[in-house]
């Protein structure tokens, strides 16, 4: 099983803002997600299938907590859009997926571990994008 424990700092970014388009989000909202007070720290706790992932910026701070193979409600998703969204979590050859368990959106979030950086690989609606994190 893969171990995601650690504070991950971003390093890059790819395609990000065609994913915030795609999904609707105001011009006004992807410049503040674009500023320097928006840089995620993620803070990791992992304790087998239990997680508590903490998305920390200069703006917010927000916490998802799941069991592997339960659903829960992603309150980045909450945060940025106003919505709340049923996610499903599963472990895939080492990876873990959170994929949006109410609409077949092809939404999915794909977090691996790629030679000591943490890789979230996003897909919404066709659109993909990457933010890529080494620990801090």
């Amino acid at each position: 099983m893969t171990n995601f424990s650690g504070t991950w700092k971003l390093k890059d970014a790819q395609n990000f803002e065609a994913l915030l388009e795609k999904a609707g989000i105001t011009p006004e909202l992807k410049a503040k997600l674009a500023s320097s007070d928006a840089i995620p720290t993620i803070e990791i706790q992992q304790d087998g299938d239990n997680f508590t992932i903490k998305t920390i910026t200069k703006l917010k701070t927000r916490v998802n907590s799941f069991k592997v193979g339960d659903t829960f409600i992603d309150e980045d998703i909450k945060e940025i859009k106003g919505i709340e969204v049923t996610v499903q979590s599963a472990w895939e050859d080492g990876k873990l997926i959170l994929t949006n368990a109410k609409e077949a959106t092809g939404t999915k979030a794909v977090r691996e571990l790629v030679n000591g950086e943490m890789h979230v690989t996003m897909t919404y609606k066709g659109v993909t994008a990457k933010r890529i994190f080494t620990k801090a």
